[in-house]
């Protein structure tokens, strides 16, 4: 999920900066033409200015790449993080987590409180109750 999400945006990323700088390209030359025309010294000026832009947007370009490359990381780990709640050690829960690790955690009051939640609930459903330290 997450590599598609960086596909997509590295993608409008890329299509975004190969705009800017055909827009910009078009730009100079016009102006660096215009220049020329009053002072042909001006001609290897115009060349000059646009090889910086070129430059500068390259590496403007590597950063916005450096920031999705994290934001996908980060959202690999929260994806791999949630997974794990999930699906503790790649199974169900149900199979994995034991009402001992549960009372482990926040006491044995944690039985009453379960059962406190419990009071009047059909057996047939799961319940989400939340238990705090």
């Amino acid at each position: 999920m997450a590599r598609v999400a960086r596909a997509e945006l590295g993608g409008e990323t890329e299509g975004l900066f190969a705009a800017g700088v055909s827009a910009v390209e078009d730009a100079v030359s016009r102006l660096t033409a215009h220049a020329a025309g009053v002072d042909a010294s001006l001609q290897r000026t115009g060349e000059t200015l646009l090889n910086r832009f070129r430059g500068e947007l390259a590496e403007f370009e590597k950063k916005v790449q450096r920031a999705l490359k994290r934001e996908d990381e980060v959202l690999t780990r929260r994806l791999a993080e949630a997974q794990a709640h999930l699906a503790p050690e790649g199974g169900l829960q149900e199979r994995r987590l034991s009402a001992a690790g549960l009372v482990g955690r926040y006491g044995e009051a944690v039985v009453d409180a379960l059962a406190d939640a419990m009071q009047g609930e059909p057996l047939d459903h799961h319940l989400v109750v939340r238990l705090e330290p």
